[in-house]
Parts: structure tokens; sequence; C-alpha cells
């Protein structure tokens, strides 16, 4: 993968607790956007490693009623990013 390259996400399953289909799919593209990004900058260093096989995240409660979609997404996708510099 070239540093410039986007990062692929090929299956991601976004507990919802309630919340609607449509909303569902909508924050998890928003995290997984949100974390390309985040990744994508990271990537741009020598002797990170760009591929992860298979992740998975420990839970991150948010409050889907006072949190707008793009906070959810900011939030999901720092939680991940942050849980991946624990792993290696």
């Amino acid at each position: 993968m070239t540093p410039d390259a986007p990062v692929d996400v090929r299956h991601a399953t976004v507990m919802t607790d309630g919340c609607t289909p449509d909303r569902a799919l909508r924050v998890s593209r928003l995290i997984f956007n949100h974390l390309q990004g985040l990744l994508a900058r990271q990537c741009l260093h020598p002797g990170v490693p760009r591929v992860v096989p298979h992740l998975r995240v420990p839970s991150l409660e948010v409050d889907w009623d006072a949190m707008d979609d793009e906070a959810i997404a900011r939030e999901g996708a720092a939680w991940i990013y942050r849980w991946l510099g624990t792993v290696g």
C-alpha cells in the first residue's frame, strides 16, 4: 500500500442499541471516513504497519440521543485510532 492509498475497510459492525438502521449506516460510514483520514496521516511515517488483518475494538458507549452523527463518528474514529496504538 502506498502512503497515499486509502485504508480499505472490508467489514465493520457498529452496535446501535435501538438506533434506526439508516442512522446506523450513516454513522458507521462517517466513522470510517474519519478513521481513514487519521490512518492516512499516520501512514506517511515510514515503518508504520499499514495492514491490520483483523481488529476487534472494545465497546465505546455514546449517547445516541444527545450526540449528532458527526460527533459520534469523530468519537468512534478517535476511539478506534487510540486503541490501534495499544495493539502491535
